[in-house]
């Protein structure tokens, strides 16, 4: 989460060059055309009769032809929709009111501006509405429910209690600021340990070593800790004396007075958490 935060603080100020592109979308001829770079657009009779998601590792491109399909975000074909650096804003290539938040090659999230403006590479700003009055909007796309969500720090954090989406919240101009919520594709569920939509959360996570960090807290058991090395946690878990709980400020097991916050082990985990770390014996 360490590293999230530090990614989130240069987003402020990161600048990128676009051009801004018109919405409408070209039904001259019948078949799929992208509507956005998240959504494809099924053209018939010369208007757009319905529109499909992507899914959530994939992008829109359209090819030589002007027939749209979803990608993988890290097809090396694909030549619209593109993050050129991480972290980064990129407009949307296929319609100027939309926008991408870019975690990673693999991390996309589809963001949209506010209706009259368009996104200019660092900000939403007032600019045309696209002409084409019979573009079906009625689509569910990724980012149509507002965050119901208070930033208390940058990073990404799951859609709590049922885990089907996830949120980031980001340093803006000196602000933290949240996303919309990104939904995954039923019935998976976001698992923020591995930062990404899944099929099912099998454990709780090992604990997250920051950089500099020698040992670290167990994410499930208050009385454990962990090694770490290469910015990982290597070994099985030590296990402090009796009464004793792990303190990562000072890093040392002591006394459970009660002032130690124990870990949280992953909030989306929903399975049995199994403690067995039981004080050393000679």
């Amino acid at each position: 989460m360490a590293r999230l935060h530090a990614f989130f603080c240069l987003l402020a100020a990161l600048t990128v060059t676009v051009r801004l592109t018109e919405a409408a979308v070209d039904c001259s001829a019948d078949g799929t055309k992208c509507e956005t770079c998240s959504t494809l657009a099924l053209c018939s009779g010369g208007s757009v009769t319905g529109t499909f998601q992507c899914q959530s590792d994939e992008m829109c491109e359209e090819d030589g032809t002007g027939v749209g399909t979803c990608k993988l975000s890290s097809d090396a074909t694909r030549t619209n929709c593109q993050c050129s650096a991480f972290p980064s804003y990129v407009v949307d290539s296929y319609d100027p009111q939309k926008y991408l938040l870019c975690f990673s090659s693999t991390l996309i999230i589809p963001l949209s501006c506010e209706d009259g403006q368009v996104f200019d590479g660092a900000a939403c700003v007032a600019g045309p509405t696209p002409a084409d009055t019979t573009v079906d909007t009625t689509s569910t796309a990724l980012t149509t429910t507002p965050p119901t969500v208070t930033c208390e720090e940058a990073g990404l954090f799951p859609l709590l209690p049922n885990c089907n989406g996830y949120f980031a919240c980001f340093d803006l101009a000196g602000t933290l600021t949240a996303t919309d919520v990104v939904y995954c594709t039923s019935p998976q569920v976001f698992d923020p340990v591995v930062a990404s939509c899944v099929d099912a959360i099998a454990d709780p996570g090992l604990p997250t070593c920051a950089t500099g960090d020698f040992v670290v807290a167990d994410t499930v058991e208050c009385n454990a800790f962990y090694v770490c090395a290469g910015g990982v946690p290597v070994g099985e878990k030590i296990c402090c004396g009796e009464g004793e709980v792990f303190n990562e400020a000072t890093p040392a097991c002591e006394p459970d007075s009660g002032s130690v916050t124990c870990p949280v082990e992953n909030p989306c985990f929903s399975g049995e958490v199994v403690k067995t770390c039981v004080p050393p014996t000679c």
